[in-house]
Protein backbone atom coordinates (compact mmCIF):
# COMPACT_ATOMS: atom_id res chain seq x y z
CA UNK A 1 0.00 0.00 0.00
CA UNK A 2 1.07 3.67 -0.50
CA UNK A 3 2.88 5.28 2.29
CA UNK A 4 2.39 9.25 3.04
CA UNK A 5 4.95 10.76 4.65
CA UNK A 6 4.22 13.88 6.36
CA UNK A 7 5.26 16.20 8.95
CA UNK A 8 3.56 17.08 12.43
CA UNK A 9 3.99 20.77 11.72
CA UNK A 10 2.92 20.51 7.78
CA UNK A 11 -0.27 18.39 9.01
CA UNK A 12 -1.21 21.14 11.99
CA UNK A 13 -0.71 24.19 9.87
CA UNK A 14 -2.93 22.82 7.03
CA UNK A 15 -5.54 21.95 9.77
CA UNK A 16 -5.59 25.40 11.24
CA UNK A 17 -4.98 23.90 14.81
CA UNK A 18 -2.91 21.74 16.96
CA UNK A 19 -3.24 18.43 18.72
CA UNK A 20 -1.50 16.29 20.83
CA UNK A 21 0.59 13.80 18.94
CA UNK A 22 -0.27 10.90 20.59
CA UNK A 23 -4.14 11.89 19.45
CA UNK A 24 -3.39 12.79 16.19
CA UNK A 25 -1.88 8.74 16.08
CA UNK A 26 -4.78 7.56 17.85
CA UNK A 27 -7.04 8.85 15.43
CA UNK A 28 -5.23 8.06 11.62
CA UNK A 29 -6.92 4.87 11.95
CA UNK A 30 -10.25 5.69 11.93
CA UNK A 31 -10.09 7.67 8.90
CA UNK A 32 -8.84 4.31 6.98
CA UNK A 33 -5.40 4.57 8.00
CA UNK A 34 -2.54 2.19 8.93
CA UNK A 35 0.60 4.20 10.63
CA UNK A 36 3.25 2.21 9.65
CA UNK A 37 5.98 4.42 11.52
CA UNK A 38 6.30 8.12 13.55
CA UNK A 39 8.80 10.03 15.42
CA UNK A 40 8.80 13.45 17.12
CA UNK A 41 8.76 15.13 13.99
CA UNK A 42 7.29 12.95 10.96
CA UNK A 43 4.45 10.30 10.26
CA UNK A 44 4.48 7.89 8.17
CA UNK A 45 0.49 6.52 7.17
CA UNK A 46 -0.39 3.93 4.92
CA UNK A 47 -3.69 3.93 2.93
CA UNK A 48 -5.44 1.44 0.73
CA UNK A 49 -5.03 1.54 -2.91
CA UNK A 50 -9.10 2.05 -2.71
CA UNK A 51 -8.22 5.52 -1.58
CA UNK A 52 -6.35 8.08 -3.79
CA UNK A 53 -7.46 10.70 -2.07
CA UNK A 54 -5.90 10.19 0.73
CA UNK A 55 -2.36 10.48 -1.35
CA UNK A 56 -1.40 13.64 -0.67
CA UNK A 57 -1.37 15.51 2.98
CA UNK A 58 -4.56 17.50 1.55
CA UNK A 59 -6.39 14.13 1.45
CA UNK A 60 -5.74 13.34 5.16
CA UNK A 61 -6.40 17.14 6.23
CA UNK A 62 -9.81 16.95 4.34
CA UNK A 63 -10.90 13.97 6.60
CA UNK A 64 -9.57 15.00 9.77
CA UNK A 65 -11.21 18.39 9.73
CA UNK A 66 -14.66 15.83 9.41
CA UNK A 67 -13.52 13.65 12.35
CA UNK A 68 -12.58 16.48 14.35
CA UNK A 69 -15.79 18.49 13.21
CA UNK A 70 -13.85 21.47 11.68
CA UNK A 71 -15.46 20.96 8.11
CA UNK A 72 -18.61 18.78 8.14
CA UNK A 73 -20.10 18.05 4.34
CA UNK A 74 -18.43 18.08 0.98
CA UNK A 75 -16.44 20.44 0.33
CA UNK A 76 -16.80 23.32 -2.10
CA UNK A 77 -14.24 24.12 -4.75
CA UNK A 78 -14.21 27.76 -6.87
CA UNK A 79 -14.01 26.62 -10.16
CA UNK A 80 -14.23 29.10 -12.99
CA UNK A 81 -15.22 28.78 -16.43
CA UNK A 82 -12.28 29.69 -18.53
CA UNK A 83 -11.51 29.95 -22.15
CA UNK A 84 -8.23 27.43 -22.44
CA UNK A 85 -8.31 24.74 -24.68
CA UNK A 86 -6.28 21.68 -24.96
CA UNK A 87 -6.53 20.20 -28.71
CA UNK A 88 -5.59 16.85 -29.90
CA UNK A 89 -3.96 15.07 -32.58
CA UNK A 90 -5.94 12.73 -34.72
CA UNK A 91 -2.93 10.87 -34.97
CA UNK A 92 -3.13 10.02 -31.15
CA UNK A 93 -5.75 8.11 -31.30
CA UNK A 94 -4.17 4.29 -31.56
CA UNK A 95 -1.30 5.82 -29.51
CA UNK A 96 -2.33 7.34 -26.02
CA UNK A 97 -5.93 8.48 -26.73
CA UNK A 98 -7.30 10.17 -23.82
CA UNK A 99 -6.18 13.57 -22.13
CA UNK A 100 -7.91 15.91 -19.33
CA UNK A 101 -6.31 19.00 -17.81
CA UNK A 102 -6.88 21.71 -15.83
CA UNK A 103 -5.66 25.07 -14.30
CA UNK A 104 -5.13 25.90 -10.04
CA UNK A 105 -4.28 29.63 -9.23
CA UNK A 106 -3.14 30.89 -6.59
CA UNK A 107 -0.83 27.72 -5.24
CA UNK A 108 1.74 28.34 -2.21
CA UNK A 109 4.42 25.82 -2.54
CA UNK A 110 7.84 25.27 -0.21
CA UNK A 111 10.06 22.50 0.19
CA UNK A 112 7.75 20.74 2.14
CA UNK A 113 4.78 20.80 -0.33
CA UNK A 114 7.30 20.59 -3.03
CA UNK A 115 8.20 17.11 -1.46
CA UNK A 116 4.30 15.97 -1.10
CA UNK A 117 3.26 17.11 -5.10
CA UNK A 118 6.14 15.19 -6.28
CA UNK A 119 5.03 11.97 -4.14
CA UNK A 120 1.59 12.27 -4.94
CA UNK A 121 1.98 12.01 -8.53
CA UNK A 122 4.06 8.72 -8.16
CA UNK A 123 1.50 7.14 -5.63
CA UNK A 124 -0.95 7.73 -8.56
CA UNK A 125 1.11 6.61 -11.22
CA UNK A 126 1.04 3.33 -9.23
CA UNK A 127 -2.43 2.98 -8.02
CA UNK A 128 -4.47 4.55 -10.86
CA UNK A 129 -2.07 4.61 -13.62
CA UNK A 130 -0.24 1.22 -13.53
CA UNK A 131 2.82 2.64 -13.46
CA UNK A 132 2.04 4.89 -16.02
CA UNK A 133 0.77 2.42 -18.75
CA UNK A 134 -2.88 3.47 -18.12
CA UNK A 135 -2.42 7.33 -16.45
CA UNK A 136 0.21 9.34 -16.75
CA UNK A 137 0.37 12.85 -14.96
CA UNK A 138 2.20 16.03 -15.60
CA UNK A 139 2.16 19.21 -12.83
CA UNK A 140 3.63 22.41 -14.77
CA UNK A 141 4.32 25.68 -13.48
CA UNK A 142 1.78 27.36 -15.75
CA UNK A 143 3.22 31.34 -16.04
CA UNK A 144 5.95 29.38 -17.54
CA UNK A 145 3.87 28.82 -20.98
CA UNK A 146 1.23 30.23 -22.71
CA UNK A 147 -2.40 28.96 -24.13
CA UNK A 148 -3.61 27.88 -26.30
CA UNK A 149 -2.17 23.88 -25.45
CA UNK A 150 -2.09 20.79 -27.76
CA UNK A 151 -1.83 17.27 -27.00
CA UNK A 152 0.28 16.16 -30.57
CA UNK A 153 2.01 13.77 -32.11
CA UNK A 154 5.59 14.24 -31.98
CA UNK A 155 8.76 13.09 -33.97
CA UNK A 156 10.67 11.06 -32.33
CA UNK A 157 14.37 12.45 -34.33
CA UNK A 158 12.83 15.70 -34.86
CA UNK A 159 11.44 17.22 -32.08
CA UNK A 160 13.70 18.41 -29.10
CA UNK A 161 13.03 19.92 -25.91
CA UNK A 162 14.99 19.97 -22.45
CA UNK A 163 14.33 16.89 -20.55
CA UNK A 164 13.43 18.09 -16.28
CA UNK A 165 17.03 18.31 -14.39
CA UNK A 166 18.74 18.09 -17.62
CA UNK A 167 20.93 20.98 -19.04
CA UNK A 168 21.12 20.11 -23.09
CA UNK A 169 18.45 19.64 -25.43
CA UNK A 170 18.04 16.02 -26.85
CA UNK A 171 15.52 14.48 -29.31
CA UNK A 172 12.58 12.58 -28.21
CA UNK A 173 14.82 9.10 -29.03
CA UNK A 174 17.62 10.55 -27.89
CA UNK A 175 15.59 10.69 -24.22
CA UNK A 176 14.29 7.06 -24.29
CA UNK A 177 17.76 6.51 -24.52
CA UNK A 178 19.77 8.24 -21.74
CA UNK A 179 17.20 9.77 -19.37
CA UNK A 180 16.35 7.49 -16.51
CA UNK A 181 12.90 7.75 -16.95
CA UNK A 182 13.30 7.36 -20.84
CA UNK A 183 14.93 4.06 -19.97
CA UNK A 184 12.25 2.87 -17.62
CA UNK A 185 9.54 3.70 -19.41
CA UNK A 186 10.86 3.65 -23.21
CA UNK A 187 8.34 0.26 -23.15
CA UNK A 188 5.21 2.48 -23.12
CA UNK A 189 5.98 4.59 -26.38
CA UNK A 190 9.04 3.35 -28.06
CA UNK A 191 6.73 0.70 -30.72
CA UNK A 192 5.15 3.85 -32.36
CA UNK A 193 6.26 5.97 -35.04
CA UNK A 194 5.60 8.81 -33.16
CA UNK A 195 5.33 9.96 -29.50
CA UNK A 196 2.64 11.94 -27.41
CA UNK A 197 3.72 15.03 -26.52
CA UNK A 198 1.71 18.25 -24.85
CA UNK A 199 2.99 21.83 -26.21
CA UNK A 200 1.75 25.30 -25.51
CA UNK A 201 0.67 28.13 -27.95
CA UNK A 202 4.30 28.84 -28.56
CA UNK A 203 5.36 25.27 -29.55
CA UNK A 204 7.36 24.89 -26.33
CA UNK A 205 7.49 21.05 -25.51
CA UNK A 206 6.07 20.75 -22.13
CA UNK A 207 6.07 17.21 -21.52
CA UNK A 208 6.05 14.15 -23.44
CA UNK A 209 3.79 11.71 -21.86
CA UNK A 210 3.90 8.88 -20.02
CA UNK A 211 8.18 9.67 -20.01
CA UNK A 212 9.12 13.23 -18.29
CA UNK A 213 7.85 16.90 -18.55
CA UNK A 214 9.86 19.43 -19.99
CA UNK A 215 12.64 21.10 -17.44
CA UNK A 216 10.86 24.21 -18.72
CA UNK A 217 7.61 23.96 -16.28
CA UNK A 218 9.72 22.68 -13.30
CA UNK A 219 8.22 23.89 -9.98
CA UNK A 220 9.75 25.59 -7.86
CA UNK A 221 8.93 27.53 -4.44
CA UNK A 222 8.30 30.76 -6.73
CA UNK A 223 5.35 29.04 -8.71
CA UNK A 224 2.05 30.59 -7.99
CA UNK A 225 0.09 28.55 -11.01
CA UNK A 226 -0.44 25.11 -12.24
CA UNK A 227 -1.01 23.54 -15.48
CA UNK A 228 -1.90 19.92 -14.71
CA UNK A 229 -2.51 17.30 -17.96
CA UNK A 230 -3.26 13.80 -17.49
CA UNK A 231 -2.78 11.46 -20.16
CA UNK A 232 -3.94 7.89 -20.73
CA UNK A 233 -5.04 4.38 -22.55
CA UNK A 234 -8.35 4.59 -20.34
CA UNK A 235 -10.80 7.68 -20.72
CA UNK A 236 -12.22 7.05 -17.03
CA UNK A 237 -8.99 6.66 -15.16
CA UNK A 238 -7.68 9.55 -16.99
CA UNK A 239 -11.10 11.61 -15.72
CA UNK A 240 -10.91 10.09 -12.04
CA UNK A 241 -6.81 10.74 -12.07
CA UNK A 242 -7.64 14.60 -13.02
CA UNK A 243 -10.45 14.99 -10.75
CA UNK A 244 -8.55 13.91 -7.42
CA UNK A 245 -5.63 15.85 -8.49
CA UNK A 246 -7.76 19.53 -9.00
CA UNK A 247 -9.41 18.77 -5.15
CA UNK A 248 -6.26 17.80 -3.20
CA UNK A 249 -4.02 20.68 -4.77
CA UNK A 250 -7.14 23.46 -4.83
CA UNK A 251 -7.25 22.35 -1.11
CA UNK A 252 -5.01 25.28 -0.07
CA UNK A 253 -5.15 27.86 -3.66
CA UNK A 254 -7.22 30.21 -4.85
CA UNK A 255 -9.43 28.91 -7.82
CA UNK A 256 -9.85 25.54 -10.10
CA UNK A 257 -10.21 26.83 -13.82
CA UNK A 258 -11.60 24.82 -16.09
CA UNK A 259 -9.92 23.81 -19.32
CA UNK A 260 -11.79 22.07 -22.90
CA UNK A 261 -10.46 19.30 -24.43
CA UNK A 262 -11.14 18.91 -28.06
CA UNK A 263 -10.77 16.15 -29.74
CA UNK A 264 -11.34 14.92 -33.61
CA UNK A 265 -12.79 11.07 -32.53
CA UNK A 266 -14.75 11.68 -29.08
CA UNK A 267 -16.49 14.55 -27.44
CA UNK A 268 -15.23 17.33 -26.08
CA UNK A 269 -14.66 17.23 -22.65
CA UNK A 270 -14.42 20.24 -19.84
CA UNK A 271 -12.49 19.24 -16.73
CA UNK A 272 -12.28 19.14 -14.03
CA UNK A 273 -15.58 17.36 -14.01
CA UNK A 274 -17.02 17.18 -10.09
CA UNK A 275 -20.78 17.13 -10.56
CA UNK A 276 -21.12 14.49 -7.90
CA UNK A 277 -22.91 11.28 -7.67
CA UNK A 278 -26.01 11.03 -5.93
CA UNK A 279 -27.95 8.13 -4.20
CA UNK A 280 -29.80 6.60 -1.69
CA UNK A 281 -28.66 4.63 1.43
CA UNK A 282 -31.55 3.09 3.40
CA UNK A 283 -31.76 2.85 7.18
CA UNK A 284 -32.48 -1.13 6.91
CA UNK A 285 -29.87 -1.65 4.93
CA UNK A 286 -27.00 -0.37 6.73
CA UNK A 287 -28.33 -1.60 10.19
CA UNK A 288 -28.67 -4.62 9.03
CA UNK A 289 -25.26 -4.71 7.21
CA UNK A 290 -23.04 -2.83 9.88
CA UNK A 291 -25.03 -4.86 12.76
CA UNK A 292 -26.37 -1.91 14.83
CA UNK A 293 -29.62 0.41 15.03
CA UNK A 294 -29.39 3.23 13.32
CA UNK A 295 -31.60 5.89 12.24
CA UNK A 296 -31.75 8.46 9.69
CA UNK A 297 -30.57 11.16 11.71
CA UNK A 298 -27.68 9.04 13.18
CA UNK A 299 -26.58 8.07 9.36
CA UNK A 300 -26.39 11.97 8.12
CA UNK A 301 -24.21 12.94 10.98
CA UNK A 302 -21.48 10.19 10.60
CA UNK A 303 -21.99 10.78 6.52
CA UNK A 304 -21.29 14.16 7.41
CA UNK A 305 -18.17 13.71 9.47
CA UNK A 306 -16.63 11.81 6.26
CA UNK A 307 -17.55 14.99 3.71
CA UNK A 308 -20.63 13.46 2.29
CA UNK A 309 -23.57 15.62 1.89
CA UNK A 310 -26.85 13.75 3.18
CA UNK A 311 -30.50 14.92 3.03
CA UNK A 312 -33.72 12.72 4.86
CA UNK A 313 -35.78 11.68 2.64
CA UNK A 314 -38.03 9.58 4.74
CA UNK A 315 -37.53 7.52 8.32
CA UNK A 316 -35.63 4.80 6.02
CA UNK A 317 -34.07 6.48 3.16
CA UNK A 318 -31.24 8.88 3.23
CA UNK A 319 -29.74 10.97 -0.40
CA UNK A 320 -26.28 11.03 -0.48
CA UNK A 321 -24.00 13.44 -2.39
CA UNK A 322 -20.67 11.78 -3.50
CA UNK A 323 -17.69 14.23 -4.20
CA UNK A 324 -15.94 12.97 -7.24
CA UNK A 325 -12.84 12.28 -6.14
CA UNK A 326 -14.08 9.62 -3.63
CA UNK A 327 -13.91 6.99 -6.68
CA UNK A 328 -14.50 4.02 -4.41
CA UNK A 329 -17.98 4.44 -3.93
CA UNK A 330 -19.93 2.60 -6.54
CA UNK A 331 -23.09 1.54 -4.77
CA UNK A 332 -24.92 1.63 -1.96
CA UNK A 333 -23.67 -1.17 0.26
Amino acid sequence: MPVINFTYDELFKQLGCTLDKKELIDILPMISSDVESYDETEVKAEFFPNRPDYYSIEGIVRALKGYLDIEVGMPEYKVVEGDTTLTVDEELKDIRPYVASCIIKGVEIDDDELKNIMEFQEHLHWVIGRDRKKVAIGIHDYDTVEGPFYYKAGTPDEDKFIALDCNEEESLNQILETHDKGEKYAKLISDYDKYPLIVDSNDNIMSMPPIINSDLTKLTTNTKNLFIDVTGTDLTAVTNALNIIAANLSENADSIECVKVVYPYHDDVTYPQFEPKVLDVHVDTASEYIGMDLTADKIIQTLEKTRFNAQKVDDNTVRVTVPRYRIDILHEV
